[in-house]
This record gives structure tokens, C-alpha cells and sequence, in this order.
């Protein structure tokens, strides 16, 4: 109810090239939501981590029949650490307190 911030972190526990993905809902939000995802979080941006593939996208202007959709046309290789968290995905959403909606994030990975 008090929540102004949902944080979803992947990390598969392999080697992953990632080549795209997609975020699909049911309706647009009618009220103000904003997504980031940001590949190893974990590792400060002078170290090479805290890569930003997507940047406060308001999703209430996205049509929900639609989408969006993430094309890297070039596979993007993330060597598993489980130490350093190098493969770890997070996807962070930020609403308005006790708003609630539902989307699928769908991920095009390739296992090495």
C-alpha cells in the first residue's frame, strides 16, 4: 500500500548472451509508470557495470496492445560470477503508492 517502488532482478545462474526483449500489458496504466532495466546493477558505472537499457519510459503513454519491445540485433554476452553478479538483470518500476498493475516482461536469452 505504501510501496513507490517494484524491483524484479534475473540473474540466471549461467552464461547468457541477451539478443532482445519485450514488456506486454493487458491496458496502458492510467496513472504514471516509469520503467528502468539495468544490466549488473551490482557493479558501479566506472567498473564497466550499471549498463541502462531502458530509462524512465512512461509506461501510461505505451499503448497496452502494443507494448514494447527492446531489439539489440547484436547479442550482448554476460558471463556468470556469482561473486560479482556480472549476468544480473533489474528491472525497476516506480508508481504512484499502492498502485497496482500487471505486464510481463518476456527476455529473448541464449544459454551458452
Amino acid at each position: 500500500g505504501n510501496a513507490v517502488k517494484t524491483v524484479v532482478d534475473i540473474e540466471p545462474p549461467y552464461n547468457i548472451c541477451v539478443a532482445g526483449g519485450c514488456l506486454r500489458m493487458s491496458t496502458s496504466p492510467t496513472q504514471d509508470v516509469f520503467l528502468n532495466v539495468i544490466a549488473v546493477p551490482d557493479i558501479p558505472v566506472a567498473y564497466g557495470g550499471s549498463k541502462v537499457f531502458i530509462q524512465n519510459v512512461n509506461l501510461s503513454y505505451i499503448d497496452g496492445s502494443i507494448g514494447l519491445n527492446a531489439d539489440g540485433r547484436a547479442a550482448k554476452q554476460l558471463n556468470y560470477s556469482a561473486a560479482l553478479h556480472t549476468n544480473k538483470f533489474r528491472f525497476q518500476f516506480t508508481h504512484p503508492a499502492g498502485y497496482q498493475f500487471w505486464c510481463a516482461v518476456l527476455m529473448e536469452i541464449y544459454k551458452q
